[in-house]
């Protein structure tokens, strides 16, 4: 679980980062950085997950939150309130 101001969130599972990080946001051109760079240390068999692929790069967390009305704003304090590997 992980709480982000008043709000709690169920960490479901890694994500993948895309290409879209690779991309610089005002030129639009493309790079490696930095999935290349994560990639040395963030890939499936880093992270133990059976999700994605050989490829896939992970860096970040798919979450829910566990109900309606709650809200996150800049500058909330996240706390990671239990890790279960």
């Amino acid at each position: 679980e992980v709480r982000v101001g008043s709000e709690r969130l169920a960490v479901v599972k890694p994500c993948t980062r895309c290409k879209v990080t690779t991309t610089d946001q005002e030129t639009t051109e493309r790079g490696e950085e930095p999935v290349k760079t994560m990639g040395e240390f963030r890939r499936k068999w880093h992270v133990g997950t059976r999700a994605g692929d050989k490829t896939d790069v992970f860096f970040g967390q798919n979450c829910c939150h566990f109900g309606a009305g709650g809200r996150i704003f800049k500058g909330d304090v996240v706390e990671a309130r239990v890790w279960v590997w």
